[in-house]
């Protein structure tokens, strides 16, 4: 049965209480339900968005959620390839390849993917210079394989010369 008007009013009701923006309110119904808009939900995922803004808390996250240890890798690796005073740059890569919109929202796989494809793209610029358009295997949080990319594409660095 697909959520209701009251839930939907409940749901925006929470996230204004607890100063969520629109762009995290989605990320978060994302990270509980796996649905992107809030009016694709079933009533039963209206009630598990409800409950986990109610009780943040006793939402079951470990396990689950990024740990520290990986936000400190992928800053690391951040401050290598020069993307520190960038951190557009960080994010466009984690939402193009996780489809997070921010480090926060990433589950342990998709970081565990986002660091291959950060440690990939790092050896790369070292080995090529960043002026060799390499093929990067980009994969979903599922491990499925999406498509290859040039490495031109995720850093935006291009070689004019002939």
């Amino acid at each position: 049965m697909k959520i209701t008007s009251a839930q939907i009013r409940k749901i925006h009701a929470l996230a204004n209480e607890k100063g969520l923006d629109k762009d995290i309110l989605h990320s978060f119904v994302y990270s509980v339900t796996k649905k992107e808009h809030i009016s694709d939900l079933t009533k039963d995922e209206g009630i598990k968005v409800i409950d986990a803004l109610v009780n943040p808390k006793e939402r079951k996250t470990d396990g689950y959620r990024i740990t520290a240890k990986q936000v400190k890798f992928i800053r690391n690796i951040e401050r290598e390839l020069g993307w520190a005073d960038k951190p557009e740059r960080l994010r466009g890569f984690i939402k193009k390849n996780a489809g997070a919109d921010d480090l926060r929202f990433l589950t342990k796989t998709c970081a565990s993917n986002i660091i291959e494809g950060l440690k990939k793209l790092k050896k790369g610029c070292a080995k090529n210079d960043g002026s060799k358009k390499e093929k990067i295997q980009k994969n979903d949080c599922k491990g499925k394989r999406i498509k290859e990319t040039s490495k031109e594409t995720i850093t935006g660095e291009r070689n004019y010369s002939s």
